[in-house]
């Protein structure tokens, strides 16, 4: 009997062994778009700006959880490791005084980051005082990286899901870019010379005689061009599926394809007309869907563009691509090209048009996205 009870208190001074945290809620701080969804369920998405890694404080992305604590210890450390380098790792320590807690966890990023889609795990552990690292959670996402905040005509409430859609696209088309001029000029890349693998057929092919532009409608009454939703949501089909190619496209449909798939990533594109008294006489140049150069002629022109409307100005023009020079890299779409005077070196003018009329250039009505009409 005596030894029973000198074990019972012996047993009384050992504390009891700590109970693992509960991720009750999870969502992510400075995320772009619409918050995560509760932890654990997922895949939940979730957009970074890649100029929000690196900075101090409070301003680098983060977590904000809400955990049921439980245990004698005064003070448990969490830790959230991101399967992605660019977020890297996050940590908090909070007492565990009360059944619940909330905390934010800020990650420190083990990489510089760059625009694109990836699968994302988060792993949570926890330590007490003293002890080791234990997991007991793990919630999955879908990660995008961003430039910033996307501009026009994406940003209202009700294009959100779209967007997401379109972010998809957008960011495979300009993994590894950093800067609008190379997200920008990746996606005219993209647009110009986007293949399916097994046939090598670009999807799209310039087709300048289209009576009228299939993606996007002037609607003269609002003073605007249009995308309806199920315009947009067939092109990102025919990105997305490889059996679908040479889809004719003329240049407004070009460069919005161009300005809604770059601005999707926060770049600030718009539509601008080339206009000229006469007809542009050009070089030779290779049309989007053509292998062999032509002849490109045009009196009216659209095209992308970033910048003021001047010498200063980038045109992201998907419909062309200059002709590989002799034993050099393939063709180059005509992307982050100064549009000056050809007197300007390495301009757009210089390095395309012979003639030497002078032209000018025309914003278009702003390009909005029209929900699908009810039936």
């Amino acid at each position: 009997m005596r030894t029973v009870v000198l074990l019972l208190l012996l047993g009384a001074g050992v504390p009891a062994p700590a109970q693992p945290p509960i991720l009750q809620t999870l969502e992510f701080l400075r995320s772009i778009g619409p918050a995560a969804a509760p932890a654990p369920t997922g895949p939940a998405r979730v957009v970074f700006a890649i100029g929000s890694v690196g900075k101090a404080g409070r301003t680098r992305p983060g977590v904000r959880a809400r955990l049921q604590l439980s245990g004698p210890a005064d003070s448990v450390t969490l830790r959230v490791v991101a399967s992605h380098t660019g977020l890297g790792t996050a940590t908090a320590t909070v007492a565990r005084r009360a059944a619940t807690h909330g905390v934010e966890l800020y990650f420190q990023s083990a990489a510089a980051p760059a625009v694109g889609g990836a699968d994302l795990t988060l792993r949570w552990e926890y330590r007490a005082p003293a002890g080791n690292w234990v997991s007991f959670a793990t919630t999955r996402h879908r990660l995008y990286w961003v430039l910033s905040a996307p501009g026009l005509p994406w940003g209202g409430p009700r294009e959100e899901e779209l967007w997401a859609a379109t972010l998809a696209v957008s960011c495979r088309a300009a993994a590894g870019a950093r800067t609008p001029e190379e997200a920008a000029s990746a996606v005219t890349r993209f647009v110009y010379g986007s293949r399916d693998e097994a046939s090598q057929r670009t999807k799209f092919q310039y087709n300048p005689m289209l009576p009228d532009a299939n993606l996007t409608h002037l609607d003269a009454a609002a003073g605007q061009y249009v995308v309806r939703t199920e315009d947009l949501q067939a092109l990102l089909a025919s990105l997305n599926n490889p059996a679908m190619a040479h889809l004719q496209l003329n240049c407004y449909d070009a460069a919005g394809c161009v300005m809604l798939l770059s601005n999707a990533l926060g770049c600030r594109l718009r539509r601008v007309k080339v206009n000229s008294a006469y007809y542009l006489v050009t070089r030779k140049l290779i049309p989007m869907g053509f292998t062999k150069p032509a002849k490109a002629d045009f009196r009216v022109h659209c095209v992308a563009w970033s910048g003021p409307l001047d010498e200063r100005g980038l045109v992201y023009d998907a419909c062309f691509a200059l002709p590989p020079a002799p034993a050099a890299a393939p063709a180059t779409p005509l992307a982050a090209l100064p549009f000056g005077s050809s007197q300007h070196p390495g301009s757009y003018a210089e390095r395309v048009f012979t003639n030497k009329e002078a032209f000018y250039l025309t914003p278009l009505p702003a390009l909005v996205i029209r929900p699908a009409a009810v039936p």
